[in-house]
C-alpha cells in the first residue's frame, strides 16, 4: 500500500513540474510605424544605386598536378560543386553564387583552401 502511495505520489509531483515548467511570456511585437503609410508598391521608396541582384555569377579556373577531386564550399560549409581534376588539363566553371559570397573553401585532397572572390574569378593552382 506504502508503495503504491510513493509511486503516484512521484507521478504526480513530475506531472507538476512538467505542466509548470513549459510555461512561456509570450511578449506581443508591434510593428513600427513610419511617417507615411505605405498600401500599394508604387509608394515604395528605394535607393537608385540599390543593387537588386540576389546572385553573382564567378569565373572558376583550376588546375593541378595531381588526378584528384576538389570540393567548392561556401563558409558554412555549403557544397557548391565538385570537380575531378586531371594534370595537365585546365578545369573552367562558372558558379552561380549568392551576392553575399566573399570567399569559398576548396577542398583539395583533404586540406581546406580558403580563396577569395575578386573580381567575380578565382584562379588557382594545387
Amino acid at each position: 500500500m506504502k508503495t503504491t502511495f510513493i509511486k503516484i505520489a512521484a507521478i504526480f509531483g513530475v506531472l507538476v513540474i512538467l505542466i509548470t515548467g513549459c510555461h512561456k511570456d509570450l511578449e506581443v511585437m508591434q510593428p513600427q510605424t513610419a511617417g507615411e503609410n505605405v498600401t500599394s508598391m508604387d509608394q515604395l521608396k528605394v535607393a537608385s544605386d540599390f543593387n537588386w541582384k540576389t546572385t553573382q555569377d564567378v569565373e572558376l579556373t583550376l588546375t593541378a598536378t595531381t588526378r584528384s577531386t576538389v570540393v567548392i564550399k561556401s563558409a558554412t560549409c555549403v557544397v557548391y560543386q565538385k570537380a575531378l581534376l586531371i594534370p595537365g588539363e585546365q578545369y573552367t566553371s562558372i558558379l552561380t553564387l549568392p551576392t553575399y559570397e566573399t570567399e569559398l573553401t576548396f577542398m583539395f585532397n583533404g586540406k581546406p583552401l580558403v580563396m577569395p572572390i575578386a573580381n567575380k574569378k578565382i584562379t588557382h593552382s594545387f
